[in-house]
C-alpha cells in the first residue's frame, strides 16, 4: 500500500471553509476595517502591503509611493479601529488570513 502526499496551499484550505463561514471570520477579524467604504481602500492596501513586506514600514513607503510618517499614521488609525496591536503575531496572523480571504471570495 503506497500513499502520496500531496501539500495543500493555504488558499486551497481555505476554499475547504464554506463561504459563510469564511466571510464571519473575514469580518471578525478586520472589524471596522471590513466596513470601510470601497471607494476610499487607504488604510486596508497600507496594511495588506505592511503584512506583505513583512512588517517594514519603510519598504511599505516604497512600494505604496508614499512618505514614511503616512505609513505610520495609517498603522496606528488601523490599529485604532481594531482594537489591537500590529506587533502581536496572533493578530497579524489573523489579519494576513482575513486579507487572504478577501482576495478568494473578491469582498
Amino acid at each position: 500500500f503506497i500513499q502520496t502526499y500531496h501539500m495543500k496551499d493555504v488558499s486551497e484550505l481555505l476554499r475547504m471553509i464554506p463561504a459563510d463561514d469564511l466571510k464571519t471570520f473575514y469580518t471578525h477579524a478586520l472589524h471596522q476595517l471590513a466596513s470601510l467604504p470601497k471607494d476610499d481602500p487607504g488604510l486596508l492596501q497600507t496594511l495588506s502591503v505592511y503584512l506583505e513586506t513583512h512588517c517594514q514600514i519603510s519598504e511599505t513607503a516604497k512600494r505604496l509611493y508614499i512618505h514614511r510618517n503616512t505609513v505610520i499614521y495609517r498603522l496606528e488609525k488601523c490599529e485604532e479601529l481594531l482594537g489591537k496591536s500590529l506587533k502581536d503575531a496572533d493578530t497579524t496572523l489573523r489579519l494576513r488570513l482575513a486579507l487572504r480571504i478577501q482576495m478568494l471570495l473578491g469582498l
